[in-house]
Formats: structure tokens, C-alpha cells, sequence
């Protein structure tokens, strides 16, 4: 019986005397954590890969968990970049992921095909560990919601109204009023890869089913007030599974009271009978700060669940106190602007706060047009999401950086 390497050397050769072209990617995942290399972890991450790889890569698994992938040289190199954005979001916090460039190494067959043969007997032979144990030291949203802008044709919120809706709200189906847009891996001359999907219900069809005519974000200290309540439903309505995108990466928009009551306890009991997928849990600013203490109890409990966060809402005016370390938060999540380009010229310490936080952990939404795509490639930003991706996504379309 063949062993993993002598498995992956064979495939090697028999494409070698077929003389093909093609290039063959070690990805170390020796380098990750040995107790984050998680036997569920690592064969999540394949099975990704694989389906990224249909229909002309391979891909292998050494006795150390590196991985061997094999690709036709017409591919574009940037498919491993996509790859190793899922790596890094699979072990999010891991030190390895701060040099993605140091997590992969390249072999150009026929030229390199000696070099990758003895490469991978000595690693193989080794079973080399090669990472020590010890530890390094309005955006249109609110809370869990998409929100339109303001109808001036339609009445204000007030405390009367918002009384009535709070009520509604428990006999409300939200099956209809779920939507969702994928946070996806975008690189020059790649299809966009889906990282997770944003679920969140329409506000302007929840307005319409308990309350029309009146405009749910006229008063948005209103609106926050009833957020809770909001919660608790779609918190059920995930739990129910009534849409197949819950069986997938998804991203939910709480409030931090939210992620501490007893409906977010229901909720992870009935995540964690199922084949639990990778789950955020985006917040935003203003309810972070308004209550730290509050924040790092829910932050350090969704953490000891396996969940993960996302500070959303973040924009150029709040950017620079919006640090990932500091607030223990997985993600970044900015929101494009039109005046971007223009500022994060005039202004180098706008790229140095996107820099400190990144690429691994920022996030640009509302990419809706090649402006913001170039501008975020220009910036290492590669995790994007907005109109422009999903049509991506919809043509199978890529593009290169514009001129």
C-alpha cells in the first residue's frame, strides 16, 4: 500500500512523463497550531478546497496535515491566495496567518519537479513540526438588519407606534423577509471564492408586513429600541433551519444583549446538534463602547462557543479606534465610501489603521462597483462583499486591476 507521499509523488510523475505544464502548491498547515489543527477543522478545510479546485486540481494531505496541491499552470496563481484566505479564516487567530506569504510554497513542474520530489521525501521522512507551541504575545445597518434609507413620504417612528410593532413582532413569519449576500475572497483573474453569508431580514418588508406607512429608520434611537425583540425572532428563526443558508458559513447581526440572553443559549444548543458551520456575529461600534464590560463578557463567552465577531458598521471617521487586538474582535468589517479614494490618498494614516488591522481580518462592504474593487485590491483588502461581488458570483465573472 502506497503511503500519503509516495501517493502524491506518483501523481507527480505520471504527470511529469505526460510532459504537462503545471504548478504544484504546498500549503503548511504544520505551521498552524497543533491544537487548533483539528482533525474536523482540517477535513472542513479540504472539502472547500476541493470543490475551489473542480475540475483539474488535486489535492493531498501529508502525515504532518501540509497539503499538496496540484493545478494546471493555466490557473492563475491567486486561486492559492483564495485558498489561503480560507486557511486563515479557519484559524482565525493563529500568529502563522499574520505572513500569508509564509504559509505556501510554489514548484513549477517539469523545472522544479527533482526539487518538489526530494522536498517532499524529507518532509515525509522529518515529519517535521515546523511550529513551536508557545503562544505571541450610518452605514444603512442597524443591529441585526439591512436598512433602506428613509422614506420622507412615509410617517415617522414614535414610542405609540413602536409599542404596537414590539408587539407584532411575535406573530410575525420572518420566512419571507430573509435575505442574504455573500462576504466572499476576491483576487485578480479568480472567480470570487464564498467565504459566509450575511443572513439578515429586509427592514423595508418587515415595515410593510407590521406597519405600513410609517418608516421603521426616520428614529433610529427608536428603531435600537426594539432591536432586542428583533433578535429574539430571527435568533428562532435561524434555530428552525426554515432556509438551507443556515447549513452553511453565515453571519448574523446582533446587540451584544442579545448575545447574553436565554434565546442565544436555545440558539447555540440547537447550532451545536447540527453539523455546525462557521457562525459570526456582527456588531457595531456604538454598542461596544456604550458598555466595554458588558461587550468582553459576550465577547469571551460566543469565543468558549466556537462563534466568532465582526465589527461592523466601521468607517474612515471611526477607523482608527476600531483595533481588532485590543477588542479581542475577529473582524473588521469597513464600509466603501465614495470619497475613499480621495481620502486614503490625502491621508497615509487611513492605510496605516487598514494596514494594522489586516488582510486577514478586514472586510469592505458595499463593493459595488470596480472603483471600490481596485481600490480595495490596491489596499491588500481581499475579503469584499457588495452588488458588484454577488454579480460576480451570478456571471462567473473576474477581473483584473484597472489601469
Amino acid at each position: 500500500m502506497f503511503t500519503k507521499t509516495e501517493t502524491f509523488i506518483n501523481e507527480v510523475f505520471f504527470l511529469y512523463q505526460q510532459q504537462k505544464n503545471f504548478n504544484v502548491f504546498e500549503i503548511f498547515l504544520s505551521n498552524i497550531n497543533k491544537e487548533e489543527r483539528t482533525e474536523e477543522r482540517i477535513k472542513f478545510l479540504m472539502k472547500y478546497m476541493a470543490t475551489e479546485l473542480q475540475p483539474n486540481g488535486r489535492i493531498f494531505r501529508m502525515d504532518n496535515d501540509n497539503l499538496f496541491i496540484i493545478m494546471p499552470s493555466k490557473i492563475p496563481d491567486n486561486k492559492i491566495e483564495v485558498l489561503k484566505t480560507r486557511v486563515c479564516m479557519t484559524f482565525p487567530n493563529d500568529p502563522a496567518c499574520e505572513d500569508k506569504e509564509s504559509l505556501s510554497k510554489k514548484f513549477s513542474i517539469p523545472k522544479d519537479y527533482k526539487l518538489m520530489e526530494l522536498h517532499a521525501r524529507r518532509t515525509a521522512e522529518n515529519k517535521l513540526e515546523s511550529k513551536p507551541e508557545e503562544k505571541k504575545e450610518d452605514d444603512g445597518r442597524i443591529r441585526f438588519a439591512k436598512v433602506p434609507l428613509a422614506n420622507d413620504n412615509k410617517k415617522e417612528l414614535t414610542p405609540e407606534s413602536l409599542a404596537r410593532i414590539t408587539h407584532a413582532l411575535s406573530n410575525t413569519d420572518f420566512t419571507n423577509m430573509v435575505r442574504g449576500q455573500f462576504v466572499c475572497a476576491v483576487m485578480e483573474g479568480v472567480i470570487p471564492s464564498k467565504l459566509f453569508k450575511e443572513v439578515y431580514v429586509s427592514i423595508q418588508d418587515l415595515g410593510e408586513a407590521v406597519l405600513p406607512g410609517v418608516s421603521l429608520t426616520k428614529a433610529p434611537w427608536l428603531f435600537a429600541d426594539m432591536s432586542e425583540t428583533l433578535d429574539k425572532r430571527v435568533l428562532q428563526t435561524v434555530a428552525r433551519h426554515i432556509d438551507g443558508a443556515f447549513y452553511q458559513d453565515f453571519s448574523l447581526n446582533l446587540n451584544v444583549n442579545s448575545l447574553l440572553s436565554e434565546d442565544f443559549e436555545h440558539f447555540n444548543e440547537t447550532i451545536s446538534t447540527q453539523n455546525k458551520p462557521t457562525v459570526i456575529f456582527e456588531i457595531r461600534p456604538s454598542d461596544v463602547y456604550s458598555n466595554l464590560e458588558k461587550f468582553e463578557k459576550a465577547r469571551d463567552y460566543v469565543h468558549k462557543l466556537g462563534y466568532r465577531l465582526c465589527l461592523d458598521g466601521v468607517n474612515l471617521d471611526n477607523l482608527e479606534y476600531m483595533d481588532p487586538n485590543r477588542l479581542g474582535v475577529d473582524y473588521v468589517k469597513i464600509t466603501w465610501q465614495d470619497d475613499f479614494p480621495q481620502r486614503l490618498k490625502e491621508n497615509h494614516e487611513l492605510v496605516d489603521n487598514i494596514k494594522r488591522i489586516g488582510t486577514n481580518r478586514t472586510i469592505l462592504c458595499r463593493v459595488d462597483d470596480l472603483i471600490a474593487l481596485n481600490v480595495a485590491w490596491d489596499n491588500n483588502i481581499t475579503m469584499l462583499q457588495g452588488r458588484l461581488i454577488q454579480e460576480m458570483l451570478l456571471r462567473k465573472q473576474k477581473y483584473s486591476r484597472l489601469s
